[in-house]
């Protein structure tokens, strides 16, 4: 499969199959950290899986859809958290019993959300205002 079918496939699908896809992504490369923490090869990959889908996931949702800063917030900031929580609850069931974690859980979301909300939002302006840059010197040199 091309990348560029998969980019417009994303592109064009609805926010909760990026996000679902996204999580389960991060929650088999959490799982398999937690699972087999003494091995290094497995860390390893588990951490450039969790990159490479990290990076997609900000590219795609950053230049190659127009959904609102706030939205975008959630889909990069939110899907993370909530992986790494579901691979916790596999790995170890009882992790849910205490209020810290919940506390903890919400506490994170709330400061991720709009953190990475204002990335996607500073990215996008930061382009234009380079490709507007680009376009003013482009119509200098014509002239």
């Amino acid at each position: 499969m091309e990348l560029e079918n998969v980019v417009d496939r994303a592109r064009g699908s609805s926010p909760l199959v990026l996000v679902l896809s996204f999580g389960g992504v991060l929650t088999l490369a959490n799982l398999v950290s937690t699972l087999a923490p003494k091995s290094a090869l497995l860390a390893l990959l588990a951490v450039l899986v969790w990159f490479a889908a990290a990076l997609f996931v900000f590219v795609v949702v950053t230049w190659f859809r127009q959904d609102h800063w706030l939205k975008a917030g959630f889909i990069i900031g939110l899907t993370p958290v909530v992986a790494r929580s579901i691979a916790d609850v596999i790995a170890h069931p009882d992790v849910f019993a205490s209020l810290d974690t919940a506390t903890g859980l919400l506490l994170r979301a709330i400061i991720a959300v709009p953190v990475c909300g204002g990335v996607v939002f500073g990215a996008r302006w930061l382009t234009a205002l380079i490709q507007g840059a680009d376009a003013s010197t482009s119509r200098a040199r014509r002239r």
